[in-house]
């Protein structure tokens, strides 16, 4: 989180105590600091100046039109023992792994990014709003719930719903093939 906020805009804010303990303060409000997911970004992070570690974070963030978010963590621990039994997953029995096998990561070169923005107005008929990751997946989601699609939208809503219903392999396969090209964008923009 230190080396985050210094690669971005930031001002510093001198020193305090907090919790008895020396710390200097550093504010930024640069979207880059969430990779430009975020809008109206504040952070500031206060930082023991001995340890270099963080002693308390407070955020205030804008994800979308309806998520707002205010944090505030503090009480960091440091160097304490833990047990390495607490890191071994609790799988339940009828698990099922989500097919994986032949799906490709999302890439972030601008053939992708306008890949996505193609595949994004064959869809709706228009270029998204926003193009940070996530806004651009509640767009996208939006889609089973919209009437203004395109026959390219009305499509891959169908498909969707069949893959809901079937829960096949190929189905899952060819709809996460298709997301794929819009995080691809969000993830250019980021």
């Amino acid at each position: 989180m230190i080396k985050q906020i210094m690669g971005c805009e930031y001002t510093e804010l001198g020193r305090s105590v907090i919790d008895g303990i020396e710390v200097e303060g550093f504010r930024t409000t640069d979207p880059a600091f969430y990779g430009g997911a975020m809008e109206n970004v504040e952070l500031t992070l206060w930082v023991d100046v001995e340890k270099w570690l963080p002693v308390r974070t407070e955020m205030d963030f804008k994800m979308n039109e309806q998520m707002q978010m205010h944090g505030v963590i503090y009480d960091y621990q440091w160097d304490i023992p833990i047990d390495v039994g607490e890191f071994e997953p609790v799988i339940p029995e009828d698990f099922t792994a989500f097919p994986t096998e032949g799906m490709k990561m999302p890439s972030m070169s601008e053939e992708a990014a306008v890949e996505g923005l193609k595949f994004f107005a064959e869809i709706f008929g228009q270029y998204p709003k926003k193009l940070n990751l996530m806004n651009l997946m509640q767009e996208f989601s939006a889609l089973k719930d919209s009437e203004n699609l395109t026959d390219a939208g009305l499509k891959l809503k169908e498909e969707m719903k069949q893959m809901t219903k079937d829960k096949d392999d190929e189905h899952i396969k060819k709809v996460m093939e298709m997301m794929r090209q819009v995080q691809s964008l969000g993830m250019f923009y980021m």
